[in-house]
């Protein structure tokens, strides 16, 4: 995955992938990063780690797409975030509930 720091031109600038996707991750702000689909879509995600069933796991929290929300309102939802805690239902790990508060 691709490191690059984000800022609103290198947004514009980055090209979607021929198929599928792929995650750029901000150099500047770890943890942070731009999804770009196939179809041009850019999402803002928050990449984060929380413990389930006694099992530590990733997860990535979507943020917003851009643009209907800006990189400074992306990083302001990010910065007031807190994981509160993460839920798995079904005891699988495939789809895991994670609750986040914002400050």
């Amino acid at each position: 995955m691709p490191k690059t720091t984000l800022t609103a031109a290198a947004i514009e600038r980055l090209k979607p992938p021929k198929i599928g996707q792929i995650d750029y991750w901000d150099s500047s702000i770890g943890g942070s990063g731009l999804r770009i689909g196939a179809n041009d879509k850019r999402t803002f995600n928050v990449q984060s780690r929380v413990l389930v069933s006694g099992v530590r796991r990733e997860v990535l929290i979507k943020i917003g797409t851009y643009p209907a929300i800006s990189l400074a309102e992306a990083n302001r939802t990010r910065n007031g975030m807190r994981i509160t805690s993460a839920v798995d239902p079904e005891r699988t790990f495939s789809k895991l509930i994670v609750l986040v508060a914002h400050q």
